[in-house]
């Protein structure tokens, strides 16, 4: 689903004064978490075709905050969508969208990244019992402890859950507790092959005025 700014986001937008900018290198950053306003990941979003191979460039952008909520906007080609998130007890959680008319909050806040330590399949329907948030269909977690990232070893998260694409079966999704969302592709329904990768290629932080 795609989503455009409103004039509400857009006042947020203006607070986020910055007077330098740093790409972080393999071995600079502590940890992307807790969350920052001005951190900004850039992606490599390949999509495979028979005959070609489409690239852009995908970038995702912690820009301000609104309450206790973190602004994040994720830019791709011509569209833009904003999400309302928080990184609580090693979850990536998102609590609402900016949809076409109105923005969103959900009864029910969805954990997209977990790096807790918890493997195998996770019940959505218990979380919501026992937790008040839920989780992507039948998701299952596997820990990767020696996977490169930005050129360094790192331990990843592995969340396996299908996909609501009609094209495509399931998603992986890769989270490291030092860079966030670093992976992702995407299984073709009835044919099994990757048609699409999103790879982490950058972490920039801007650094606010003093």
């Amino acid at each position: 689903m795609r989503f455009k700014l409103t004039s509400l986001v857009l006042v947020f937008l203006w607070f986020v004064q910055c007077s330098q900018t740093e790409s972080i290198k393999a071995g600079d950053l502590t940890s992307v978490f807790p969350l920052e306003v001005g951190t900004t990941w850039i992606y490599k979003n390949l999509v495979y075709h028979l005959a070609d191979t489409n690239c852009v460039m995908d970038t995702i952008c912690i820009t301000g905050k609104y309450k206790d909520y973190f602004i994040e906007e994720t830019t791709h080609a011509d569209w833009t969508g904003i999400s309302f998130v928080k990184y609580l007890d090693n979850k990536y959680i998102l609590y609402g969208r900016v949809g076409n008319s109105d923005t969103v909050f959900y009864e029910y806040p969805i954990v997209l990244g977990y790096m807790n330590g918890i493997t195998g399949d996770v019940d959505s329907d218990s979380l919501m019992k026992n937790e008040k948030v839920s989780c992507r269909e039948s998701l299952n977690i596997t820990i990767i402890p020696d996977y490169t990232v930005l050129g360094e070893i790192d331990t990843v998260y592995c969340h396996y859950f299908t996909s609501t694409c009609p094209d495509v079966s399931h998603r992986y999704d890769y989270y490291s507790k030092k860079y966030g969302l670093v992976y992702n592709k995407a299984i073709q329904r009835n044919r099994g092959n990757i048609v699409q990768e999103i790879i982490l290629e950058k972490i920039i932080k801007k650094h606010k005025q003093k």
